[in-house]
């Protein structure tokens, strides 16, 4: 029986003849097209397409299926929330080192660390001092490497309060952050060695520059820009409230100031070539050795020499002045200032011992002789004071101390 000019294939021969058929495996369209060139039964291209679509051999060596659209994980609200962690290895004078990247996926910060292993343990340590640096993030993407898949890291993720999220083996682009990262530290470090630049300074100035989203890693991590060989005003490298900050840093250094200098006092200045006494081990012990100041340095310190020829640099607090240097009040020193000083003194206590000796002996004269020491006791402080001397007032040694000489 036909159908124009095409052969009616009853039922009981239909699967035989698909099978006839299909032994070119050449697919839907082309065995339905050699199936209507002679033959017709109703459905004929429905069945022929469901026997294709179910060939095991057809499926064993079928082409691998169009990249599916792609989606896109849910943006992080802060940094460090989503971060995502990959290895790989680079070279250097012929020697390969393991590298690790962290990479934020908010800010496109990258942190880079090189391994001495690829341990676990090795691992949850780098990670440790990233949060604690950064923060403890929400979600941790990774590959199904042996580092992240076992159940010393799951105790890490359950005690640090994270997600552990794998990609699918074999898929790259399902932790695609990291992916990336690694790749572009993996060519700086490469580009680098080439150049001969440090790999450091140069990772500086990746996060330093904006890239297509407008701002720079550290803009959107720190809230600003850090510092590096490329100028910059200061602005930029002020973090937001910086004034506020500044203000109250101020205010609490005030405070903490008067609360030290209740129990202070100030320290002696000295001059380069002064003869000092300095505390060589102040740590050790506590004794006081001569020395010459050498040179002033920042931060209230000095240098000096001892006796013995050693040059240390020591804290103010560990030097004082020696016993022939005489310091004034504004930290000047002479040696007339010194020898005035000494000539006043003397001229005091010679005039102190005549008045212990006029009150020593009997009064021959009467009134006259106390009339006469009482002029000289009078007009020898203004004397004193005349010249320079600090003596403002009659002052009488004690006779107990009359023996003493002076």
């Amino acid at each position: 029986m036909f159908k124009s000019d095409r052969i009616l294939i009853p039922r009981s021969l239909r699967q035989q003849f698909i099978e006839k058929l299909y032994t070119a495996h050449l697919g839907v369209d082309y065995t339905i097209r050699a199936a209507r060139e002679s033959m017709y039964w109703p459905g004929m291209a429905e069945q022929i397409t469901n026997f294709v679509r179910n060939c095991e051999v057809c499926m064993t060596f079928s082409a691998s299926q169009a990249r599916a659209p792609m989606s896109t994980h849910q943006i992080p609200d802060f940094p460090f929330q989503r971060v995502n962690i990959d290895l790989g290895e680079v070279k250097k004078d012929g020697k390969k080192f393991h590298m690790m990247v962290m990479a934020d996926s908010f800010s496109d910060f990258i942190e880079v660390d090189f391994l001495k292993d690829t341990k676990t343990p090795t691992i949850i340590q780098i990670c440790k001092r990233h949060f604690a640096r950064h923060g403890v993030p929400e979600i941790i993407v990774t590959d199904n490497g042996p580092q992240f898949n076992n159940e010393e890291w799951c105790d890490f993720g359950k005690v640090w309060g994270f997600e552990h999220v794998t990609s699918a083996p074999y898929h790259a682009q399902g932790n695609g952050k990291s992916e990336s990262a690694i790749k572009s530290m993996k060519q700086l470090y490469r580009k680098c060695s080439k150049s001969g630049t440090d790999f450091w300074k140069a990772l500086s100035q990746h996060r330093n520059t904006p890239n297509a989203i407008g701002s720079s890693p550290n803009q959107r991590l720190f809230s600003r820009d850090t510092r590096n060989e490329i100028p910059r005003i200061t602005n930029k490298l002020q973090p937001p409230k910086s004034a506020a900050v500044k203000q109250r840093i101020t205010e609490k250094r005030q405070v903490t100031k008067a609360s030290y200098d209740k129990r202070s006092k100030e320290l002696p200045k000295l001059r380069v070539g002064d003869d000092v006494f300095v505390q060589r081990r102040p740590d050790i012990i506590s004794d006081w050795e001569k020395a010459t100041l050498v040179r002033q340095l920042p931060d209230r310190s000095c240098e000096v020499k001892t006796q013995d020829g050693g040059i240390f640099r020591r804290s103010a607090t560990h030097v004082k002045p020696g016993q022939n240097v005489y310091v004034r009040g504004n930290g000047d020193r002479s040696d007339s200032d010194q020898n005035t000083h000494e000539s006043s003194t003397n001229r005091v206590f010679d005039q102190y011992n005549r008045n212990e000796r006029d009150n020593a002996e009997p009064s021959s004269t009467g009134n006259d002789k106390a009339s006469t020491s009482s002029e000289e006791v009078d007009q020898q402080p203004m004397e004193l004071t005349a010249r320079g001397g600090r003596p403002k007032r009659e002052i009488r040694i004690p006779t107990r101390f009359s023996d003493f000489v002076t």
